[in-house]
């Protein structure tokens, strides 16, 4: 299995990740989009059973615009 991590760092700051890994949901504050996620895996965390799926997703996440989202990855799960 493999899930998506989220990241808001930038190659340019020194502050910690606000993100972690997604959990397949998404809420809006004040017009912007941003992800749900957890610092950890847990049994809430969106998990795909093939790399493919998981790097599609990823793009999707991406491309959606989330609110200070600035990259992502891949990771198996166990």
């Amino acid at each position: 299995m493999f899930v998506i991590y989220l990241d808001s760092r930038t190659k340019y700051t020194w502050e910690p990740n606000a993100y972690g890994y997604w959990r397949g949901k998404n809420y809006t504050v004040c017009g912007e989009l941003f992800p749900v996620t957890d610092g950890e895996i847990s049994n809430k965390t969106k998990r795909y059973s093939t790399k493919k799926r998981a790097e599609n997703a990823l793009e999707s996440c991406l491309s959606r615009g989330y609110a200070y989202v600035t990259g992502g990855s891949v990771e198996r799960d166990g």
